[in-house]
């Protein structure tokens, strides 16, 4: 049984689970997920302008399902082996089912994400999104859309975050940068796209 805890029971519920996968299986999935994905940078426009992003990404989901979130459409790879043995082990662990998943590789601490939410019309609002960590721990926060009240937590390798309905409606979540960090880190997103 993986002990968990609840780190935000405020407008949603976010539980964290610090060993979800073991470090030595994590340095093996990371070693696969970082050969096998086919990854790739995101362009945005912002101002007027091109900017390539420096972190790499890649969307997987059942079917082809594609994803749209800040002007860029990606279309659903088919689930390699070891995010697919992933995702089946979250699934079990929440009694859940996912269709889809976000995999992002932050090279170093150079790499982050601003406050935002996981709120996009083609994600279903009632359904979790769950988080794995794999490489280095970073910092992660979350701040509450009307108080700006915060919390953060350390994001282990190998570690589950789970941010249930309906926290996105009411809370944005960051991963600040840290320049001090020379490691790298891969996430995966498990997520519920709905038909349209």
């Amino acid at each position: 049984m993986i002990l968990g805890q609840t780190i935000l029971n405020k407008d949603g519920r976010v539980d964290y689970f610090p060993n979800f996968i073991t470090h030595g299986d994590s340095e093996l999935y990371f070693k696969k997920l970082r050969a096998e994905i086919p990854w790739s940078k995101d362009e945005l426009i912002m101002f007027g302008k091109k900017i390539t992003m420096r972190r790499e990404s890649a969307w997987f989901a059942d079917g082809g399902r594609s994803y749209k979130y800040a002007g860029i459409n990606r279309q659903g790879f088919s689930w390699p082996k070891p995010l697919n043995t992933i995702k089946e082990r979250v699934e079990e662990v929440l009694d859940v089912q996912f269709n889809s998943c976000l995999v992002n590789f932050y090279f170093d601490g150079n790499d982050g994400m601003g406050f935002h939410s996981d709120d996009e019309k083609m994600l279903d609002s009632q359904h979790p999104i769950a988080s794995v960590s794999i490489g280095t721990d970073r910092i992660f926060k979350f701040q509450h859309k009307a108080t700006r009240e915060q919390k953060e937590v350390l994001l282990k390798d190998g570690s589950l975050l789970v941010m249930n309905p309906p926290c996105q409606e009411y809370w944005k979540h960051a991963l600040p940068k840290n320049k001090k960090e020379k490691n790298s880190r891969i996430n995966l997103t498990f997520r519920k796209v709905l038909d349209y």
